[in-house]
């Protein structure tokens, strides 16, 4: 059975899925364009995975909250980890912020620290929390916020 399927976040529709073939873990190949008749395209490529899964209105947030629910306009679709059989559940009203999985990695937070500082600054653990300059990060975030707070002065003068 076909149903839409609805970003957790925005609202938005964004795809369609088949809930028979829905299993664990999720992966792009089960999602389909929302409006195949207008060439919409799928939301995600087939071969990502929940952890990279985007909503396509703004490209900035996960459109499911957990890896194994789905929302659509029945209710909240729950993917078994076992393999079980997806089954259809009442949806929450509101989402509080510990529903939220977007801090859910398969790495510890210290790998994915020293991921990003070795490919977007060069820096390897010896270098780290250090600028170009020697200063430590710190420093450089309250000289920014001290300039700031010098351009607000001279603006309102």
């Amino acid at each position: 059975m076909k149903t839409v399927v609805i970003c957790q976040v925005c609202q938005e529709r964004i795809a369609t899925v088949d809930i028979d073939r829905l299993t664990y873990p999720l992966s792009g190949a089960m999602f389909e364009s929302v409006d195949p008749a207008h060439q919409v395209p799928s939301p995600f490529d087939s071969g990502q995975e929940w952890e990279t899964f985007r909503c396509p209105y703004g490209r900035t947030h996960r459109p499911m909250f957990k890896d194994n629910e789905i929302l659509t306009p029945a209710g909240l679709i729950v993917i078994p980890k076992d393999g079980g059989t997806p089954f259809l559940t009442e949806a929450p009203k509101e989402n509080g912020r510990e529903v939220i999985c977007d801090r859910s990695f398969t790495f510890s937070e210290e790998e994915a620290a020293r991921q990003v500082r070795k490919e977007y600054y060069g820096e390897t653990e010896e270098g780290a929390g250090q600028q170009a300059d020697g200063q430590p990060v710190e420093e450089e975030i309250e000289q920014v916020a001290e300039q700031q707070k010098r351009r607000r002065k001279r603006v309102k003068e």
